[in-house]
């Protein structure tokens, strides 16, 4: 077997655990696992399907037979082309009846969100291991060889888990926040891939990558810890708030937690 399919399993059996972990703590929530099932493919049938075709036609009008280097108007589409695209498919768990119904609190966005995030996330670890297994120069190399991509995917998952729960969050708020939260996961997603972008631009050096990983690895932690401390203000599942959802005309009711009237 390929030495990159070995480390795609070290990341499977890594973000595996972590998922089972969490998810034995969410109460074994079935519409959080349904969540990770369907975000297990998305990857592949987002780049495949979506991506690909749109960036092809950018670079059609933006940037017709690729002579010199890439005009910025292109640089800038394609930045964007992946936030959008992805942070739109990761919220197909929401086509779930029960799921979306359920999609009432703080807590449940944050559970579903990581739960479709962290299943793109490791679908998208598979899907670039076989597109490694496409290059001969990187094929046939031993999986230790492949250390860099393990701690990048890790991070990744975690990092689609984050950004899912952000969209979701805003989804589950409503009305203009529902937008504002899609765009604010599409931010970050592009914070996420900016470094290497400029990178493969050849606009910043190889130390760009690693860089914008490392500023949005901080960005992202500050993100969940406050999504944490909404969903469980009191640090255990007793002290979790629920939205109250407004008909028109009312005022913005308070969120109230779980057992007061």
């Amino acid at each position: 077997m390929y030495g990159i399919y070995w480390a795609a399993v070290i990341v499977t059996a890594v973000a595996g655990f972590v998922a089972v972990v969490a998810w034995r703590a969410w109460d074994k929530d079935r519409y959080a696992f349904a969540a990770f099932a369907i975000g297990l493919p998305l990857s592949a049938l987002v780049n495949e399907y979506v991506k690909a075709p749109l960036i092809s036609a950018i670079q059609g009008v933006a940037w017709p037979g690729r002579a010199g280097p890439a005009p910025w108007g292109f640089l800038l589409a394609a930045l964007w082309v992946a936030p959008l695209t992805e942070e739109a498919v990761k919220l197909l768990p929401l086509t779930i009846p029960g799921l979306r119904s359920s999609l009432d609190r703080p807590s449940s966005a944050l559970k579903y969100g990581m739960g479709s995030g962290f299943g793109f996330g490791l679908g998208e670890a598979w899907y670039l291991a076989w597109g490694i297994t496409h290059s001969q120069a990187y094929a046939r190399l031993p999986f230790y060889y492949f250390t860099g991509y393990i701690s990048e995917r890790l991070v990744v998952c975690f990092a689609h888990g984050v950004m899912t729960s952000v969209a979701m969050t805003g989804i589950a708020r409503g009305g203009p926040a529902a937008a504002g939260g899609y765009l604010g996961a599409a931010a970050l997603h592009a914070l996420l891939n900016i470094g290497a972008l400029l990178h493969q631009a050849r606009l910043a050096g190889p130390y760009a990558p690693s860089l914008a990983m490392l500023v949005s690895l901080i960005v992202l932690a500050a993100v969940f810890e406050r999504l944490r401390f909404q969903a469980f203000p009191a640090g255990s599942a007793a002290g979790r708030v629920v939205w109250v959802k407004k008909t028109p005309g009312e005022a913005e009711p308070p969120s109230r937690k779980e057992g007061e009237s």
